[in-house]
């Protein structure tokens, strides 16, 4: 807490992974609300819940990439517990729902679409020369959570 008061009061901007990190916090309790809410009606088009899966899981590893410094392992790491886990939760403290293994795959497969090409956005740019890479850093501030950091976290 002290720290987060000390970045409040210095006037400094937060980290782009910090901010992140709160964003996918934020994104992670509105994914929770939307598994565990009661179920709507089923649409005219079946399976068609799979499409609000795999998007809900494309945001949350964008933006755990961001958090993770674009580290796509870590992301994994963090969403395929998530995955299995809200399944499991359907299951468990919904009346009206009930876990599918294809929701999980679902899940997985947005997490896979977005971090497929994040990950060689990133290798591409930790292989670019040092003198572009470092302009690209600049540049890049002010992007999406999917920006690589070269820290060593």
């Amino acid at each position: 807490m002290a720290r987060l008061e000390q970045g409040l009061s210095s006037g400094k901007p937060f980290s782009h992974r910090t901010v992140c990190a709160v964003a996918a916090l934020a994104w992670w309790l509105v994914s929770l609300w939307l598994l565990l809410k009661p179920a709507s009606l089923p649409g005219a088009i079946p399976h068609f819940d799979k499409f609000g899966h795999a998007a809900m899981f494309a945001v949350q590893a964008t933006l755990l990439f961001g958090a993770a410094g674009g580290r796509a392992s870590r992301v994994w790491l963090a969403l395929l517990p998530w995955a299995v886990g809200s399944e499991l939760l359907q299951g468990w403290l919904t009346l009206d729902r009930s876990p599918e293994a294809l929701d999980a795959i679902a899940d997985m497969t947005g997490a896979m679409l977005v971090l497929w090409p994040l990950s060689l956005i990133a290798k591409a740019r930790l292989n670019a020369p040092a003198a572009s890479r470092s302009t690209q850093h600049e540049i890049s501030r002010g992007d999406a959570c999917s920006t690589p950091h070269e820290d060593s976290n």
